[in-house]
């Protein structure tokens, strides 16, 4: 099993929390995806929080956001890491196609 494998809701969750919807404008996971969108060497998670923040939208669980992106196919792990604020590394990932399509919507 992968990361790809896991549901993007808890077993506690609520049903409504349980539907998957698409992104909507505005919402943190769109918010992220615009940050990978324009971003020309791919993410870490928490530099995409920061951009996020930087653009005025502080995202508390910005890593987990990401994660749904990953799992919805939106971004993709290049297959390398970056040094994150801790010391220690964080995979960078980037768009792809199917995210592209997406926030090419809203621009």
């Amino acid at each position: 099993m992968t990361y790809t494998d896991l549901p993007l809701f808890r077993a506690t969750d609520p049903e409504t929390s349980r539907q998957v919807s698409p992104l909507r404008v505005g919402t943190h996971r769109a918010i992220l995806l615009q940050q990978y969108y324009y971003a020309t060497l791919g993410l870490t998670d928490e530099e995409a929080g920061m951009r996020a923040a930087l653009a005025g939208h502080e995202i508390k669980g910005y890593w987990k956001r990401c994660s749904d992106l990953r799992t919805l196919g939106l971004i993709v792990d290049l297959g390398h890491s970056r040094r994150l604020s801790s010391g220690s590394q964080g995979i960078v990932c980037a768009i792809t196609q199917q995210g592209l399509d997406m926030a090419r919507g809203w621009a």
